[in-house]
């Protein structure tokens, strides 16, 4: 897929988050260039197909998704969750760098605008925080990338999702782990999905899916027919 690279407003640093030189935008063009998109993504899990093949005929899901379909119907995420994304989410995440979360929301935006078919969706919702991540960091960068997510697909962003235990650090989990550590840890407000048939669910980063499929599980019990996920980043598969 391709993404254009667009001016950003001038609130934004005028030089280049990753190597520093003058640009008018938040990524000059060659570390714009350099950065780890994700081309021929599997449209559920958003984890790359390998297709030898002219892209167009690429297959739209992975063979995990086509022998084992998530919850969810759809993800899109960008980038890779390798160097140097890793490090700018960390920047934005755990120092509040909030000029990078602006600037990668906005190649996530791009994303969401260059999807076919056409995103549709009645409202957004953030993934609450993990842990007490959101006390040490002081905000949540899921909600802070849902605010400019539901401004862009002009829908409301709604709290539907609240949390309702203590749970651990997802980061160092397996997929295992992190299915367990998030049981019974959400409650859905149900009174909030009465119009809302098709939800957009942000999260910053995609690891191992198993919170976005917990969570489009619990919103699925409560009337919603479809959920979307819109991350920045997705992190590759592990290799054995």
């Amino acid at each position: 897929m391709n993404v254009t690279l667009r001016k950003l407003p001038g609130r934004l640093p005028r030089l280049c988050l990753l190597c520093q030189l003058d640009t008018p935008s938040a990524f000059c063009s060659d570390c714009h260039d350099a950065l780890p998109f994700i081309d021929q993504a599997c449209q559920s899990c958003a984890l790359p197909i390998i297709h030898f093949g002219r892209p167009n005929t690429a297959p739209k899901l992975c063979p995990e998704c086509q022998e084992e379909p998530p919850p969810f119907n759809r993800t899109i995420a960008p980038l890779a969750f390798t160097y140097p994304v890793n490090h700018l989410v960390a920047r934005f995440k755990d120092f509040q760098d909030l000029a990078i979360g602006d600037a990668l929301t906005r190649l996530a935006i791009d994303y969401c605008r260059a999807a076919r078919p056409i995103l549709s969706v009645d409202a957004v919702c953030a993934v609450p925080s993990l842990g007490s991540r959101r006390f040490s960091r002081g905000f949540n960068p899921a909600e802070f990338i849902a605010k400019r997510v539901s401004a862009h697909v002009k829908q409301p962003l709604l709290p539907i999702i609240h949390k309702i235990r203590q749970t651990h650090d997802q980061r160092g989990l397996s997929r295992i782990e992190r299915y367990g550590n998030i049981q019974d840890a959400f409650r859905i407000e149900p009174r909030l999905l009465s119009q809302v048939r098709h939800l957009l669910l942000v999260d910053d980063v995609i690891t191992t899916g198993a919170t976005a499929r917990h969570l489009s599980e619990l919103l699925l019990k409560n009337g919603v027919e479809t959920v979307t996920l819109v991350a920045l980043a997705r992190t590759p598969k592990a290799t054995t």
